[in-house]
């Protein structure tokens, strides 16, 4: 879809956030509606059934929590994306069951699997682990054929689940979370957005994924914008 053809609502407490964030949104889709807390926000959503919802999650008379839960209790295929800036793991922890989020993580070592997974959510094998993440989540590697039946630290997958197998250089990856796409070329960063929930440094454009998503760059102190690791996701998307 085009993002000039778009509906998106944001949802945003904070007066000085909403109008520059707003400003933004407005140079890139056709329309877009702002809203100051939760329960203005699914008011305007049951009027205007926008293609795409962004939402600030601590909010007052309604959260994004609760407006997350009441939009896909209408309709499950509305994207939603939630935007915060916590790192308590109390408060995240609670977040899954809020959204009916993710419950499994998906590993992946080999890029054809992954975008054969993406196009039909199968992959030639998957591999359930016993142990979870650090986050609680059930762990699921995605292998190719020949991988099937391997000792698990024989896969690569599993090695990079457990920090044993340095990456490839040069890295690249990708991580698919709450509707978003966070892309890294760097392993570190990568792990170190698993472990605290974002990027802490990051390049984010709206709607440019293959599907209208939010992709999300992580970078460096101080690092531009990632025009080689743009270019390498379009690639890899043939966008």
């Amino acid at each position: 879809m085009d993002k000039k053809n778009i509906k998106l609502l944001y949802v945003e407490d904070e007066f000085i956030i909403r109008e520059t964030v707003g400003k933004m949104l407005n140079r890139l889709y056709s329309s877009v509606t702002l809203c100051d807390n939760g329960a203005a926000g699914f008011e305007a959503y049951s009027k205007e059934k926008p293609d795409l919802v962004i939402t600030d999650i601590e909010m007052p008379v309604m959260n994004g929590a609760e407006l997350v839960r009441r939009i896909k209790e209408i309709d499950a295929a509305t994207p939603c994306v939630v935007l915060t800036a916590y790192k308590d793991p109390e408060k995240q922890a609670k977040w899954p069951n809020t959204f009916n989020g993710p419950t499994k993580m998906i590993r992946f070592d080999d890029l054809q699997v992954f975008k054969d997974y993406l196009a039909s959510g199968q992959a030639p094998s998957m591999r359930t682990l016993e142990e979870k993440d650090a986050n609680g989540l059930e762990v699921v590697l995605a292998l190719r054929a020949e991988d099937q039946g391997k000792p698990l630290d024989k896969i690569a997958a599993y090695r990079f689940f457990k920090v044993a197998q340095v990456p490839a250089h040069p890295f690249y990856g990708e991580v698919r979370q709450d509707g978003s796409i966070f892309v890294f070329k760097r392993y570190g960063d990568m792990q170190d957005m698993i472990k605290l929930g974002e990027p802490i440094f990051r390049y984010t454009e709206i709607g440019s994924g293959p599907n209208g998503q939010t992709v999300t760059y992580g970078l460096q102190k101080e690092e531009g914008r990632p025009d080689a690791t743009i270019a390498q996701f379009k690639k890899n998307h043939m966008l």
